[in-house]
């Protein structure tokens, strides 16, 4: 089932697909413009795989434009109803033109555990528009579509100042930990700005969201020495910023 809102306008179709069903739209497109909300839901039932990434309860949905705009969101099932529900604002910053949810991810319980940042992508069962394979549920994910009037789309990457990566410890000793600084910029709202580190003994890769200091104006990542392991070294590989609309910069 889904619901799509925006304004308090609510446009409905009834549809049933025999391996996933939902409640979808009529062919009455919404036309949203900045400042506008739209709420969506959806509920999983009925689909051909069986896969514990179904029973996920957080689902990466990602919207998609004419002009190959991405927005990604994570969402969360909502314990009440067993339904997923989410928002989408739409902000300066975003394609004017069509937009629709271009896939939906459901993760596998191994790959949620092990991922620590927005950064990576996750291994799971998809729900496509049309394609298909063992691993993906094809669904008419034509109900999802709007139309954004009156805005001005953002291609430019965040700016990284590269001056500004600063490690506040080279050495740290047990239950020790050292703080990573970089400040970072874009004109529309940041999805994430994460760093990758490498051990350099075992050859793992840690990845981790840096929080933003609204005090200081910068992002921070603190690292504490059991991320290193046993007579490890962490050698910093790189600092990455990605905004709201998928532009990133390394």
């Amino acid at each position: 089932m889904c619901n799509f809102c925006s304004s308090g306008k609510r446009v409905r179709d009834e549809r049933t697909d025999r391996r996933r069903t939902h409640s979808g739209w009529e062919n009455q497109r919404a036309q949203l413009q900045k400042g506008d909300t739209l709420q969506y839901s959806f509920l999983v039932k009925n689909t051909h795989i069986k896969s514990m990434a179904l029973g996920s309860e957080v689902a990466r949905v990602t919207w998609g434009s004419e002009g190959d705009q991405k927005i990604v969101q994570d969402i969360e099932r909502s314990s009440e109803d067993n339904i997923f529900h989410g928002e989408l604002k739409i902000e300066e910053g975003m394609q004017p033109g069509k937009w629709k949810i271009d896939h939906i991810l459901f993760p596998d319980s191994y790959s949620y555990a092990k991922v620590t940042s927005l950064m990576q992508e996750w291994d799971g069962i998809k729900v496509l528009g049309q394609g298909g394979s063992l691993t993906s549920v094809v669904d008419d994910l034509s109900f999802s579509e709007f139309t954004v009037q009156g805005t001005k789309a953002d291609g430019k990457a965040p700016v990284v100042r590269k001056k500004s990566i600063a490690l506040t410890k080279k050495t740290v000793k047990k239950k020790g930990k050292a703080k990573l600084y970089v400040k970072a910029s874009d004109k529309s709202p940041m999805r994430y700005v994460a760093c990758v580190w490498k051990n350099t003994a075992t050859k793992e890769l840690l990845y981790g969201d840096m929080i933003y200091n609204r005090k200081k104006s910068r992002y921070e990542y603190t690292l504490s020495a059991s991320e290193f392991g046993k007579k490890g070294k962490l050698r910093l590989i790189c600092v990455e910023a990605c905004d709201k609309y998928g532009n990133k910069t390394t």
